[in-house]
């Protein structure tokens, strides 16, 4: 029997909030509403951006019609009656999309082609979003963690300013061990670093953060990172030369590139800062 769309949303929501207790019960549940709950699935996290409602009655009407319109263009390009669909927030849904294998690049490839389809079906209404995709995991906690998983690289995206809309958690494995880190040992890092404390206000100013973002995307090369930050070469060296004035390091030699990319990534973060 086809899915239930109806029911499908509120398994989704227990498989969110763990509510499986009894695991084979669930498994049943699951295929009363045409489920099959044993095929391997992995986590997608959807978030649209600018889907805000106000407290107008009509607004709301109207961002509640683009919601299950956005919901059925999913649907669409995550066409496989066996993909798990719906809301998980105002603004955002999820996909527990069934895939074929479940090594790394095989879960990129099929969580690809659904995205692609979404992107083109999205487009002509100017609708923009971003995409988080958590690993293959075993069993249903696993498909949870994948969730999980899933939103925890789309938060990092979003923190870290990352020019792609797609995350793979596989992609921003330091982000998150970095993100796990103690205050303390964070604090001690900063302090070893950085013999003045003010310097870290200095750096969080957007030019400094967004010169070495383009800096570190381009593979240390500063000819490609004044493309990507439009403006003259000369200009990010002076960039580079004023940090290492600051810091005393030098993003352009590796060892001091890798302590600034950690202080980077904790300032992006936000995580545990002092």
């Amino acid at each position: 029997m086809p899915p239930n769309s109806l029911g499908g949303g509120c398994h989704l929501y227990d498989l969110i909030m763990g509510n499986f207790e009894d695991e084979e019960l669930f498994e049943i549940r699951g295929t009363a509403l045409g489920f099959d709950m044993k095929l391997p699935r992995v986590g997608v996290a959807i978030k649209v951006e600018n889907l805000n409602g106000s407290d107008h009655c009509e607004a709301e009407m109207i961002v509640q019609k683009k919601r299950e319109s956005i919901l059925n263009s999913i649907k669409t390009a995550f066409d496989n009656p066996q993909n798990i669909i719906g809301y998980s927030g105002s603004s955002s849904f999820t996909v527990f999309c069934v895939v074929g294998k479940t090594d790394a690049r095989e879960i990129k490839r099929q969580v690809n082609a659904g995205i692609e389809k979404l992107e083109s079906l999205l487009q002509r209404d100017h609708i923009r979003f971003r995409v988080g995709i958590g690993n293959f995991h075993q069993g249903l906690k696993g498909l949870r963690k994948s969730y999980f998983e899933a939103i925890k690289a789309l938060l990092i995206g979003e923190r870290t300013g990352c020019s792609s809309n797609v995350i793979y958690v596989t992609d921003v494995s330091l982000e998150i061990l970095i993100s796990s880190i103690p205050k303390e040992a964070l604090e001690n890092y900063i302090y070893n670093l950085l013999s003045d404390s003010h310097v870290l206000e200095i750096l969080r100013k957007p030019k400094f953060l967004q010169t070495l973002r383009a800096f570190f995307e381009s593979d240390l090369n500063i000819s490609m990172a004044a493309r990507r930050l439009k403006i003259s070469r000369n200009t990010v060296t002076n960039r580079l030369d004023e940090l290492k004035k600051l810091t005393g390091l030098d993003a352009r030699e590796f060892s001091d590139a890798i302590k600034l990319k950690l202080l980077l990534l904790i300032i992006e973060l936000e995580c545990n800062m002092p």
